[in-house]
């Protein structure tokens, strides 16, 4: 008995999270929620789609954590956000129109796991972002829009990144710079 409803309590899940995975997938990169995790085997201008604002900028402070409510009309979920401010230090793409901005960081100060991957106060970043209807930021696909700059080098935030973003960890500031701005301007849709 306690394995059928094991199986059965396994399979709503599994088709729970298809359901999510696939509207995700298809809804508007205006969407408060930022992009599904991309195929890693697409070329770099089509994992950079969505991105809509690339800047360089300095972490000025880390706000406290909140919840968030998930925009996927229907499930009436939410999950623990960690907002940063960042003082805008050179726009790359797209139009920012103020000095500071707030990127939204998945799961809370509280939680180890999330934490350690999130921005630092005093550190530079190259951050791709999508904005949200009320202003503030995510970065493009989770933590592939975050960046380290350092020493005029610019690497990797976090080990869970596609292939295409791979090749451009550890590259001088100045060629990761034209490189994901070219690959941003020619950003297209994933045929798949």
């Amino acid at each position: 008995m306690k394995k059928k409803i094991f199986i059965g309590v396994s399979a709503a899940c599994l088709a729970l999270s298809f359901f999510v995975g696939q509207y995700i997938s298809t809804s508007s990169v205006h969407s408060e929620n930022h992009l599904a995790v991309a195929d890693s085997n697409l070329p770099l201008n089509e994992q950079v789609w969505g991105t809509q604002v690339a800047i360089k900028g300095t972490v000025l402070k880390q706000e406290v954590s909140s919840v968030r409510e998930a925009d996927v009309p229907g499930q009436g979920f939410s999950f623990p956000v960690t907002p940063a401010t960042i003082q805008v230090t050179e726009v790359l793409y797209g139009d920012v129109d103020t000095k500071q901005l707030t990127l939204l960081q998945h799961g809370s100060d509280d939680d180890k796991k999330s934490a350690k991957h999130f921005v630092k106060v005093g550190q530079e970043y190259i951050l791709l972002l999508t904005k949200t209807d009320d202003g503030k930021y995510w970065s493009y696909n989770y933590d592939d829009g975050v960046w380290n700059v350092e020493n005029g080098k610019v690497t990797k935030n976090t080990e869970q990144i596609s292939k295409a973003l791979m090749t451009l960890s550890d590259k001088s500031e100045k060629v990761f710079k034209d490189e994901i701005v070219k690959a941003i301007k020619n950003q297209k849709k994933s045929s798949q």
